[in-house]
């Protein structure tokens, strides 16, 4: 069975300056933590991911654009695009 996904960003960090947690931005990059195992990272907008790098426990695993679909595969999803 494949998973879909909402490409939106998906950071619920409360402390987020941008968003507070609730941003609704197209997501551009996948960061993964690296203070635990985290395979399959999370979607992140371009403003969220430089405020979530910036705390020291994440980096990038792939930037959303072609390779999305790829990425997305590996991990077991299937992108879908909000209209």
């Amino acid at each position: 069975m494949t998973k879909q996904l909402d490409i939106n960003c998906q950071d619920n960090d409360s402390d987020c300056p941008h968003c507070g947690g609730t941003c609704t931005r197209n997501a551009e990059v996948v960061l993964v933590r690296i203070d635990q195992a985290d395979v399959t990272g999370t979607l992140f907008c371009d403003v969220c991911a430089d405020d979530a790098s910036g705390s020291g426990v994440f980096k990038v695993k792939a930037l959303v654009d072609g390779r999305l679909d790829r990425y997305l595969s590996g991990v077991g999803w299937s992108a879908t695009a909000n209209v």
